[in-house]
């Protein structure tokens, strides 16, 4: 399978899949028609499907576009997601098939930005919305942090190696943000270092390996006596514990 990047607004991943020399493909979150269509008329492909992870505009707004200049295309959404449209919806744990591109997804429900999120996966591809970020992690517009802290725990327990697909290039604020909590973690500032040189180049920093997520990111490190430490001697405050680590540094990362 093949993955690219589709620039959407001032920071917005649009993900297009196809196979190798088949004309069949897939797009994720598609905000924007104009940038999409663009990009299938250029590689000559067909749209067969639109996958949806939440409700936002800047993931949908061009839909019921792509939908009239590829009328055939399957719109697949969660169950629970409230659509201006008709979508196929899928469940936590359900596996969809994408025939036409002799590809199968799984989906897992991960409530927090959201409560209607959810996440497409395989084996080695994780397509997470606006769940996890590279070094950061979603706002919480309607869960909770419990959700939010269970649903990246759920995805921390997936592949190591998998490349995770994220709908933002975010990454440089929350590097900033994160090394404001742990200013002397090498880890960070090497990849902080590694990150700007791929911004320089007019590189993205997406996708990135979940491996690396789960050493550098601090939403994801929560658990992590060092990071309690160091939230708690930020902010002058007990984080102890994994939830009050991670709902001190959600609430911090809101003002920051």
């Amino acid at each position: 399978m093949q993955v690219m990047t589709i620039p959407a607004f001032n920071d917005n991943y649009i993900w297009l899949l196809h196979q190798p020399n088949e004309t069949a493909c897939a797009v994720v979150d598609p905000g924007e028609a104009e940038p999409v269509i663009e990009r299938l008329q250029a590689l000559g492909l067909q749209l067969k499907y639109i996958l949806l992870t939440h409700h936002h505009m800047d993931h949908i707004g061009g839909v019921k576009q792509l939908k009239a200049y590829a009328p055939e295309c399957q719109i697949i959404a969660g169950a629970d997601i409230k659509l201006p449209f008709h979508a196929t919806a899928v469940h936590d744990g359900d596996t969809i098939s994408l025939s036409e591109l002799n590809c199968s997804l799984k989906v897992m429900a991960t409530p927090g930005h959201t409560l209607s999120h959810v996440v497409y996966y395989t084996d080695d591809m994780l397509f997470c919305g606006d769940t996890l970020f590279n070094c950061g992690c979603g706002r919480l517009f309607e869960g909770s942090c419990e959700q939010m802290l269970g649903s990246l725990s759920a995805i921390a327990k997936l592949n190591p190696e998998t490349q995770v697909y994220a709908a933002h290039e975010y990454t440089m604020a929350n590097l900033k943000f994160a090394l404001t909590v742990e200013p002397y973690n090498p880890s960070l500032q090497e990849y902080q270092a590694e990150m700007l040189k791929q911004r320089a180049q007019g590189l993205p920093t997406v996708p990135f390996s979940l491996a690396s997520q789960k050493k550098l990111n601090p939403f994801m490190r929560c658990h992590e006596t060092t990071l309690q430490q160091a939230l708690s001697h930020h902010l002058q405050i007990n984080c102890g514990t994994e939830i009050a680590t991670f709902t001190q540094l959600r609430g911090y990362k809101d003002r920051f």
